[in-house]
């Protein structure tokens, strides 16, 4: 089963995952032409280039930022993001990780 240590790195990873979404700007779309069979450029992955590029393009990277959140609104008995952090437990883990972000 899942401790409250797990639930606390489930939720954080997921809270994170929320705001590399919320930080993607859209990009304007571009039309492409079509070559001269009538096809539309077709894109053929390689798996060459540095480990970066294997998995296509980076829309940003999780840290424990929302951990520190979180511990802050805690603290200042706000309501956090998720209603799991109100656990005392689950609030301990979220105060140790935030203090190794820090």
């Amino acid at each position: 089963g899942l401790n409250e240590r797990d639930l606390t790195l489930v939720y954080g990873a997921i809270a994170s995952m929320e705001q590399v979404v919320d930080d993607i700007k859209p990009e304007e779309e571009v039309e492409e032409e079509e070559n001269e069979m009538g096809d539309k450029e077709i894109f053929i992955p390689s798996s060459f280039g540095s480990r970066s590029q294997i998995y296509g393009k980076r829309l940003g990277t999780m840290n424990g930022s929302v951990f520190v959140s979180v511990a802050s609104d805690i603290k200042k008995k706000k309501k956090p993001i998720a209603d799991v952090f109100t656990n005392d437990k689950v609030g301990e883990w979220v105060t140790y990780y935030a203090s190794k972000e820090k």
